[in-house]
């Protein structure tokens, strides 16, 4: 496969989930939700549509019109998980780490969580964990599995990070230069990961105790959101 036609199919696939899901499609879809629900609603919406759009639309044409293509040429080996599990719990634990401490001592991001709820209950929350899930499964298969590691058999080690890098950051530009730096640093650790161990479970576990991890302590420290035991999600 030519390099050309992977950065833009990665691109495309991208910029194909950004749209759909920022679309007006989202908000007709759901205008009429009960209050609140239309949040949780279109967050599941947008998830969903990025693991198609990343994960499912890459997987089927590489594995059923690419000829001998299998998954393990994608850093998808599940057999890794268990070989890495030190690792990744390792790093998992740094992540959550360096999470509470960024938290603690400057404050939670304003726009996270993504929904935008003042109670937060253990089922809502389970809720935002499966679209996160399923969101940063199908992101990292098409960045870390795709694109870098097609990258990487073409040009090299650093070419093909430096690759990746611009374009994980770039498209992070969008939510600002913090975002866009974090992209950068939390990038390259993953990919050289990635690159490394020859399997992109690692960076997959990491890329969702991120965000899951990002979510939980904002919550915990913003004053206008908590956890509650017993309430309605739509409230």
């Amino acid at each position: 496969m030519e390099m050309p036609f992977t950065i833009a199919g990665t691109l495309i696939c991208f910029y194909l989930y950004y749209y759909f899901a920022g679309s007006y499609l989202a908000k007709r879809l759901f205008k009429n939700s009960p209050s609140g629900k239309d949040q949780i609603r279109i967050f599941l919406f947008k998830k969903i549509s990025g693991f198609f759009f990343m994960g499912v639309i890459p997987l089927i044409f590489y594995k059923f019109f690419i000829s001998g293509t299998i998954l393990s040429d994608f850093g998808l080996r599940f057999s890794d998980l268990w070989s890495n599990i030190l690792k990744i719990t390792g790093l998992s634990l740094l992540v959550v780490i360096f999470v509470f401490l960024v938290s603690k001592l400057s404050g939670p991001e304003e726009d996270k969580p993504q929904i935008h709820q003042k109670t937060w209950t253990k089922k809502l929350f389970l809720v935002n964990c499966l679209g996160w899930i399923l969101y940063l499964t199908g992101y990292e298969f098409l960045f870390r599995g795709v694109f870098l590691i097609s990258c990487y058999n073409h040009f090299g080690f650093w070419v093909a990070i430096a690759i990746n890098l611009s374009v994980y950051s770039a498209i992070h530009m969008v939510n600002g230069i913090r975002e866009a730096l974090g992209a950068l640093v939390f990038g390259l650790i993953v990919c050289i990961l990635t690159l490394r161990t020859g399997t992109i479970l690692i960076s997959m576990v990491m890329h969702i105790v991120l965000a899951l991890s990002t979510d939980y302590f904002a919550i915990r420290y913003r004053t206008d959101m908590q956890f509650v035991k017993n309430t309605h999600l739509n409230r």
